[in-house]
């Protein structure tokens, strides 16, 4: 019989591949012999059997089928274990096309998972890893999940792609976690407990894009993101997770939490003005919007005492509320031109403003704008006009907050 042409493996070939049963490809007709699985499981523990000499367990390029997860494949790992020597298990280039049951794993000293392939649902539950546990450069397919586990060394996702959800609930890190350069569908947090540092930079969605909403499941998962980032002093990165958390926090109140109107009420102004204090180019935005439209309307009163404010055209005033409407309407269709909307109406309004009114100084506009004008001129105050004050002073409190932000030094 041909020997596997996979290099340094020695076993025969199986059947017509020119790999062995262990390297060979599995598809569903492969995995409906149930011959095939029994004879894949017999190899495996001959295998493992035969990794007992050398210093670790090493799994490269071995494909495993979809076995039913009751079955435990590294059942005889725990007979290379002595109570004073634990080996290392390293899983290298392999694929997982099931559910795979790792219970055996929890003896090993220092777990790897390298550019692995997993397709089946994985879950790592009740366990406890004294040493390392590295799962780097992984693609993940389905669903995974690690309940109730004790990492006692370093654990490492560095690089890794999870293109369904994650979940880590009842977890201790006792030593550093490393999260660095994932990619995830939807991350879940739930009672985590970090004793040492722990590192999530440059988290990206399964796309490489920004991390939005609806890839992190709970407010939680990004409270405890953003605080590991304000440990480290690192307040741009925690910001981004903050506006996550403010985010997640305004769909708690909208679906869970309906009755709680006033609260739902500021929170929903509070990300249409400036984005929880995170885009200073939206308050910007609203505060040429408000202040241009408080400006038109205060010709009314003030063109008769200020002789340079005559010009003043209905026509461009009603296109400009036209425009206006549908440059924010679009906005909020087109999430993805949002930003050359905010460009567009920091340029446009200014220019047709001037053209409206013929102010070339902005004279009207920056009095209007400017909360403190009516302290310093002594004038009457009606509603409205104290009503647009606090309007503007708000927006320009935002202003500063959201430049402040990324700005500031903890």
């Amino acid at each position: 019989m041909a020997e596997c042409s996979l290099d340094n493996c020695n076993e025969e070939c199986f059947e017509d591949n020119d790999k062995c049963i262990l390297h060979c490809e599995k598809d569903n007709e492969w995995e409906k012999k149930n011959d095939n699985n029994v004879m894949f499981q017999n190899k495996i523990q001959r295998y493992i059997q035969n990794s007992m000499k050398n210093d670790a367990y090493e799994f490269n390029y071995i494909i495993f089928p979809n076995i039913n997860k009751k079955i435990d494949l590294f059942y005889n790992l725990n007979e290379g274990f002595t109570k004073d020597e634990f080996l290392d298990v390293k899983f290298h280039k392999c694929h997982f096309l099931g559910e795979i049951n790792f219970i055996s794993l929890r003896k090993g000293k220092e777990i790897i998972f390298n550019e692995c392939h997993l397709l089946g649902e994985i879950n790592f539950m009740n366990l406890k890893f004294e040493n390392s546990f590295l799962f780097e450069g992984c693609i993940i397919e389905c669903d995974i999940q690690f309940k109730n586990i004790s990492f006692m060394k370093s654990v490492s996702f560095i690089n890794s792609t999870f293109k369904n959800k994650i979940e880590f609930i009842h977890i201790k890190f006792h030593q550093q976690a490393f999260f660095n350069d994932i990619k995830i569908k939807n991350m879940k947090f739930e009672n985590l407990f970090f004793s040492n540092e722990s590192n999530f930079l440059n988290i990206r969605n399964e796309l490489g894009n920004k991390l939005k909403s609806h890839n992190i499941f709970n407010r939680e998962t990004a409270r405890i993101i953003k605080n590991s980032f304000e440990q480290q002093n690192n307040i741009i990165e925690a910001n981004k997770y903050y506006e996550l958390e403010m985010k997640k926090r305004e769909e708690e109140l909208n679906s869970k939490e309906k009755n709680n109107w006033f609260e739902r009420l500021i929170f929903n102004i509070h990300g249409i003005a400036s984005n929880h204090s995170q885009d200073a180019l939206l308050a910007l935005f609203w505060i040429v919007i408000v202040g241009v439209f408080a400006s038109y309307f205060s010709f009314y009163t003030m063109q008769d005492k200020i002789g340079n404010y005559v010009h003043f055209n209905i026509l461009p005033f009603l296109g400009t509320m036209a425009l206006s409407f549908s440059i924010i309407g679009c906005k909020y269709i087109f999430k993805k031109l949002e930003k050359m909307y905010y460009y567009f109406v920091l340029v446009f309004f200014p220019l047709l403003y001037y053209y409206t009114t013929n102010d070339s100084w902005f004279t009207l506009f920056s009095n209007t704008i400017n909360p403190f004008s009516i302290m310093t001129k002594g004038e009457t105050l009606n509603l409205g006009m104290l009503i647009f004050k606090v309007i503007i002073a708000y927006l320009i409190y935002q202003f500063v907050v959201s430049v402040r932000q990324n700005t500031r030094r903890k």
